[in-house]
């Protein structure tokens, strides 16, 4: 289980080599500008099982993975241990660089963003 704290004044993730979580996490943090509703409500709506997640149109997806063909190719070999696990797929893309492109269970993906909304207490 990979663990959050900030460091350097940004978010620091465990085995997050490219920055993928880290960067979903302060997006999600960046939610409350765009509603009315208090931050850990609207995280625990979109965040929810079945819950819509996040979309910033060619910068982050966040969304859960109903069968196999939601997840990108490259982690599609994860879906038989993932598939009992509520698995959402983080994906961020990059000028110029691939998108990068991380499979999480549910429940690990909800303890990271209580995480995150801590550190901003």
């Amino acid at each position: 289980m990979r663990s959050v704290r900030i460091e350097n004044d940004r978010l620091k993730v465990d085995d997050d080599s490219f920055g993928v979580v880290r960067d979903f996490l302060e997006y999600a943090l960046s939610l409350e500008a765009l509603t009315s509703t208090p931050l850990a409500e609207e995280i625990a709506r979109r965040f929810a099982p079945g819950g819509e997640g996040l979309s910033l149109p060619d910068v982050m997806v966040a969304y859960p993975a109903l069968d196999p063909d939601d997840l990108p190719p490259e982690l599609r070999d994860a879906w038989d241990e993932l598939r009992l696990q509520e698995p959402w797929v983080i994906a961020r893309s990059e000028r110029n660089a691939p998108t990068r492109s991380v499979a999480l269970p549910g429940v690990e993906l909800r303890q990271l963003l209580d995480a995150a909304l801590a550190t901003r207490r």
